[in-house]
């Protein structure tokens, strides 16, 4: 369901989103947060700038910056960018019943696929921000900066 891709789609996302007055980040500052492969963070930011998610500029004071404001950005887009296509939690095969109709998994598959694309459609990055505590060991979240209250 949610891969290493989203989750550190995600911690990039919520870094740059908490950088308030930085016009643009370098890579390397980024890295720094983030952790992982400096390659595999550079295909990352590459798919999240196609999806227009990110901005970036090239040269010496180049970096990254979101491609629009954190309340705009959905959860929804993160994880169908960094996956590649439109994001179901089940799968959905053609029902074996043969009669036409789906049977009571499958309804219930369908309602539940719904129901999560929903939620996740309007839930936004700027309500993923950490606003109050730091996060643990383990969260997504664990090395990106709090924001303060405003």
């Amino acid at each position: 369901m949610i891969n290493q891709t989203v989750e550190t789609s995600f911690r990039v996302l919520l870094f740059l989103a908490g950088q308030e007055g930085k016009q643009l980040v370098s890579l390397q500052d980024i890295h720094e947060v983030v952790g992982g492969s400096a390659t595999y963070l550079a295909k990352v930011t590459a798919v999240l700038s196609r999806a227009g998610l990110l901005k970036s500029q090239r040269g010496a004071t180049g970096g990254l910056q979101l491609g629009k404001e954190a309340k705009k950005i959905t959860m929804l887009e993160v994880v169908e960018a960094a996956q590649g296509g439109s994001f179901q939690p089940f799968e959905l095969q053609r029902c074996t019943t043969g009669k036409g109709k789906w049977c009571n998994y499958h309804r219930a598959s369908s309602n539940l696929n719904e129901l999560v694309t929903n939620a996740m459609r309007k839930l936004t990055l700027a309500e993923l921000l950490v606003t109050e505590s730091k996060p643990t060991a383990g969260c997504v979240l664990k090395g990106v900066p709090k924001k303060s209250k405003k």
